[in-house]
C-alpha cells in the first residue's frame, strides 16, 4: 500500500514514532531547564532575574521569535512562550500535541497505556496557562510535566515489543537527547568564556550545577564526581559516560542498536565521537574554539538527522527542528 510519494505506509509509522520519541524528548527537556533555571533565579540579584530568564531563551535558542511575540521579555513572558505559546512549534505544549497527533495516528500498534498517558498529559497542560503556573507554583507544576512524561516512558519500556516501533521510538528520544546535551554544553561553555565572573569559584560551581540539572544529570554526576563540580568534568561526563542515559555516549550507542547504519551514518557517528572527544580538553583551557567544536557536533546533528529521513522515511524532514541556542553577551 502506497502513502504519499511513494511512501509505504511502513516508512510513514516509523517517521511517526521517530518523531514522536524526539517531541516527547523535547517537552521533557524544556521542563526540566525551565525548572533549573526557575531555581537559579533564587540565588540571584534582584536586578539580575529578568537577565537570566534572557539567559534561558538564548540556552533553548528560543529568544528570536520571543523577541518577535512579546516586546518585553520577563518571567511571565518567557514561561508562557516556552510552555504554552502555540505559535511557537518547540513550546511544550506544541511538542505534546505533535507527539499526540502521531501517536494518535498509530493508535492500533500501541500499547493502550501510551495513548492513555500522553492524551492525560497533554489536555491537563492544555487546561492551564501562565497564570495558573505561578499559582501551582512553577517548580511544582514543570516537576509534574516532567513526572509524566517520564510515565510515559516507564510504561513504554514495560508494555511494548522490542520491534521496529519501538526501535525508531527510541532512536528519535536518543537523537533528541544527544542533541540537547550538546546544546546546553555550548550554552554553558560560552557563559564561561564571556561572563565577568567567570574566575570566581561560586559562580562556576553554580554554572557547572545549572548545566548537569538541566541535562537531568546532576544526582548522577554526584555519584561519580563527589568532590569535583567543574565544567570539564561535567562536560566529560556528559559526553562520555555510557551508564547515563543522557550522554552523548549513550546517545550514539542507543541508535547504533536501533537502527542499521549505512556508511555515511556511521562516518556522522564517527565525526560527532570524535570531536566529542576534544571538548573537554578546550574547556578546561578556556579554549574559544571549543564553541566552533560544539557548533560542528550539532551541525553533524542536523546533518544525521537528514540523512535518517532520507534513509528511513524515503523524504526530507517537513518537522519542527528546535534552533541552536544563540550567545548573549553579558
Amino acid at each position: 500500500m502506497e502513502f504519499r510519494g511513494g511512501r509505504n505506509i511502513m516508512n510513514r509509522n516509523v517517521e511517526f514514532l521517530f518523531w514522536a520519541g524526539r517531541y516527547l524528548e523535547r517537552a521533557e527537556h524544556y521542563a526540566r531547564v525551565i525548572n533549573a533555571y526557575y531555581h537559579k533565579r533564587y540565588r540571584s540579584h534582584e536586578t539580575e532575574v529578568e537577565s537570566e530568564w534572557e539567559k534561558l531563551m538564548f540556552a533553548l535558542g528560543d529568544a528570536v521569535g520571543l523577541k518577535a511575540a512579546h516586546s518585553h521579555m520577563n518571567e511571565g513572558t518567557v514561561m508562557h512562550y516556552l510552555t504554552f505559546e502555540r505559535t511557537n512549534a518547540n513550546s511544550i505544549l506544541s511538542s505534546l500535541q505533535q507527539a499526540r497527533s502521531n501517536l494518535r495516528a498509530l493508535r492500533q500498534l500501541l500499547p493502550d497505556g501510551l495513548w492513555e498517558v500522553i492524551n492525560t498529559c497533554y489536555l491537563w497542560l492544555k487546561d492551564h496557562d501562565v497564570n495558573k503556573v505561578f499559582t501551582y507554583p512553577p517548580y511544582k507544576f514543570y516537576k509534574r510535566t516532567c513526572e509524566q512524561l517520564s510515565l510515559f516512558n516507564g510504561i513504554a519500556e514495560a508494555s511494548m515489543v522490542r520491534d521496529q516501533n519501538w526501535n525508531f521510538l527510541q532512536a528519535g528520544k536518543s537523537f533528541e537527547r544527544m542533541r540537547n546535551t550538546i546544546s546546553m554544553i555550548r550554552h554553558s561553555c560560552g557563559q564561561l568564556l564571556q561572563h565577568s565572573a567567570a574566575s570566581e569559584q561560586d559562580w562556576r560551581y553554580h554554572q557547572c550545577q545549572l548545566l548537569l540539572k538541566s541535562c537531568g544529570g546532576y544526582e548522577a554526576f554526584r555519584q561519580f564526581h563527589a568532590d569535583k563540580m567543574n565544567l570539564d568534568e561535567a562536560a566529560y561526563f556528559l559526553l562520555h559516560n555510557a551508564e547515563f542515559p543522557r550522554s552523548v555516549r549513550y546517545a550514539i550507542s542507543s541508535l547504533e542498536s536501533c537502527m542499521e547504519m549505512n556508511l555515511p551514518l556511521h562516518h556522522l557517528i564517527e565525526h560527532l565521537s570524535h570531536r566529542a572527544n576534544m571538548v573537554p580538553k578546550l574547556i578546561r583551557s578556556s579554549d574559544p574554539d571549543v564553541m566552533n567544536l560544539l557548533q560542528q557536533m550539532l551541525d553533524c546533528c542536523n546533518m544525521l538527522s537528514l540523512l535518517i529521513a532520507e534513509d528511513c522515511f524515503s523524504v526530507g524532514e517537513a518537522h519542527s527542528l528546535p534552533k541552536s541556542p544563540v550567545l548573549i553577551n553579558e
